[in-house]
């Protein structure tokens, strides 16, 4: 089993979270049930998770063209507003291999965007038992850490202005800041920098940073002789006479 994989480019900016109220016209309880991504069209887009294909179609509306997987377990996961279907039904994919080109642009003149206002992607995931209908879905991306088995240490934030989350140590694209007494989880240290728990390289400088100390293993006591002739005695009680 491979580890989850980040959905698209790894400079996608989140446009529409989790749970985020809807407009009517997707019915529902109003709220959105998915992430949205605001990409430009014709980015990649990846399986989160290894699992078969069970829809690679195109619709008119919702959620247009789109591809759903089957995980191990029984979840699925849906990838909407697409340009292109890289994949179909009855394919197997791993965590991270492209499945299609994002979409969702209405003016592009391509068919297939479904209920798009503009280019993105949407990401759903629907949990085993629940995968009838989007109401049952949950956060897809908190969904995959889940499924990540990384050990990792809790962090606390002190800088004072924010800390900034990088791509990659020292001079990669800043993804999003963190502010002051914010918790994240890490995953390692390297060089100065901390590794995020994240389904993506992110990173950031220790120097902003209380990291909660490792565990130290708690080493059972030494016993006494007293403790150890008892043992003995225990279990050889003859040698007691």
């Amino acid at each position: 089993m491979n580890s989850p994989a980040f959905p698209t480019i790894p400079t996608a900016i989140i446009t529409q979270v989790f749970n985020n109220p809807n407009p009517g016209m997707y019915g529902g309880d109003g709220k959105h049930k998915g992430i949205d991504y605001g990409i430009m069209t014709n980015n990649p887009v990846y399986a989160c998770m290894d699992g078969s294909v069970t829809t690679a179609t195109d619709n008119a509306t919702g959620y247009g063209r789109h591809v759903r997987i089957t995980h191990p377990g029984g979840a699925v996961s849906i990838y909407g507003h697409l340009n292109l279907l890289m994949v179909k039904v009855g394919d197997t994919v791993t965590a991270g291999q492209q499945i299609g080109l994002s979409g969702g642009d209405p003016t592009d003149k391509i068919p297939g965007d479904g209920t798009s206002t503009g280019a993105h992607l949407h990401w759903e995931i629907r949990p085993p038992g629940a995968t009838g209908t989007d109401q049952g879905a949950v956060d897809p991306l908190q969904y995959c850490l889940s499924q990540m088995t990384t050990s990792t240490r809790q962090a606390e934030v002190t800088a004072t202005s924010g800390l900034y989350i990088r791509l990659a140590p020292l001079t990669g694209s800043i993804l999003y800041t963190l502010k002051r007494r914010e918790t994240v989880r890490i995953v390692e240290v390297i060089n100065g920098w901390a590794r995020i728990h994240s389904l993506r390289p992110e990173w950031c400088s220790v120097g902003f940073l209380i990291i909660e100390e490792q565990p130290t293993p708690t080493m059972p006591a030494e016993p006494t002789d007293a403790q150890k002739l008892k043992r003995l005695w225990d279990a050889h009680p003859e040698l007691a006479r």
